[in-house]
């Protein structure tokens, strides 16, 4: 009888101090949407892109209101538009603007959405970035120019944007666009 209160109470006193493994198998969110988006961006390469939207969508709703989510959002855009379908498309590049305004391709990626979604959606889209007071979305609005064809109005738009916030880091992607661009009218 000794014994068996001896084995209880060493067996209670175990139990209770030993260590936890709970921590082990702790979750983190942020790094399985990182996985889900790695795998949604290796099957976007391969062509698979039901597999990568579904990837995708995985990883924004592990983590939907961080900035990394922004990329995902882009990413899920991207492949809306290569199945055909720029209206999916188009939601995707605005949250992926709201998380990360600064990111100049997220623009430009929204641009080429609306100029895919038709003509009378791009001179939609121009009218009500007219309207808006953000300065930033000057930014769009001359993508949404150079999308229809009007280069020069496109042009102007993103060079006012450069001179107006020489600071800001979107500025940096408006300078390095028009650079390429230029070039490449150069080389026409």
């Amino acid at each position: 009888m000794k014994l068996f209160k001896f084995f209880v109470t060493a067996c209670v006193l175990f139990l209770f101090n030993a260590p936890s493994f709970s921590e082990i198998y702790v979750i983190d969110a942020a790094k399985n949407s990182v996985r889900h988006n790695n795998i949604g961006m290796n099957y976007f390469n391969e062509g698979y892109y039901y597999g990568a939207i579904q990837e995708f969508k995985i990883a924004i709703s592990l983590n939907p209101k961080s900035q990394a989510s922004a990329g995902y959002y882009d990413n899920l855009g991207r492949s809306y538009l290569v199945i055909g379908h720029p209206s999916l498309a188009e939601d995707c590049f605005i949250n992926a603007i709201r998380l990360n305004p600064m990111n100049f391709s997220y623009r430009q990626h929204l641009a080429q959405t609306y100029r895919k979604m038709g003509k009378a959606v791009l001179n939609s889209k121009i009218t009500y970035y007219l309207s808006v007071k953000n300065p930033l979305d000057s930014v769009t609005l001359g993508l949404l120019y150079i999308e229809k064809g009007d280069r020069e109005a496109g042009i102007i738009k993103l060079d006012e944007f450069c001179i107006n916030n020489p600071n800001l880091i979107l500025t940096e992607g408006v300078k390095t666009f028009l650079k390429q661009f230029e070039a490449k009218d150069i080389n026409l």
